[in-house]
């Protein structure tokens, strides 16, 4: 069996499902919005910390 065989068979591939690399692309996603959903959060945070400290 030749290298572009195994590849073709996708075992040596390293995919071993059709819904692999869906999943994959959504779990990517969803790290992404929460990523961002935690530095609106700071960002948010501190605005109101230096709003607070401004007019106090």
């Amino acid at each position: 069996m030749t290298r572009m065989e195994s590849y073709q068979d996708g075992s040596l591939a390293g995919i071993h499902a059709p819904g692999m690399e869906s999943r994959a692309l959504l779990e990517g996603l969803l790290g992404l919005i929460l990523l961002v959903v935690i530095l609106l959060e700071l960002s948010l945070s501190t605005l109101c910390f230096l709003w607070t400290c401004y007019l106090f």
